[in-house]
């Protein structure tokens, strides 16, 4: 590796140890932020009849994203834990039927194998899914409040 953050061989690095770095960091947010911005539109939440319908919907709105995207971070962080190991053995097996004899050659030959090759990997918290995805779960419960005292 050298300092100005291009490999030896002239590929450039990506940050955050290699996972991506600042676009990992931004993508949940966009995506996050285009489902909420999708359910206010579609829900009729830029001309509500009140106050508290606008807070209703966008507390919705902000709702569905936050559950998606924490589920999906702790989907990652349950499944770096072996929980979905034998089926990740078992589709890679299943389609490397489809790939030439010599790409097949780095394959585990078998489970236990490859059980041995993911404890050697090692594992990155996916703290932008769960971050964001708490992020637009506490923007539901401030608008949930705000509905609640709206109501009033």
């Amino acid at each position: 590796m050298s300092r100005n953050g291009f490999e030896p061989d002239g590929q450039e690095r990506s940050g955050a140890g290699g996972r991506g770095g600042h676009l990992s960091a931004f993508l949940p947010a966009v995506i996050g932020t285009g489902m909420a911005l999708f359910l206010l539109f579609t829900r009729g939440g830029l001309e509500p009849e009140t106050p508290a319908a606008f807070w209703y919907t966008l507390c919705d709105a902000l709702f569905v994203p936050g559950v998606f995207l924490t589920g999906a971070g702790l989907l990652v962080v349950v499944s770096a834990g072996g929980a979905f190991d034998a089926l990740k053995f078992a589709a890679g097996r299943l389609f490397s039927l489809f790939r030439k004899e010599e790409q097949r050659a780095g394959d585990p030959a078998n489970y236990y194998e490859y059980v041995a090759r993911q404890k050697k990997k090692p594992f990155h918290v996916p703290a932008a899914l769960l971050g964001t995805g708490i992020g637009f779960l506490a923007a539901a419960a401030v608008s949930l409040i705000l509905y609640m005292q709206a109501l009033n």
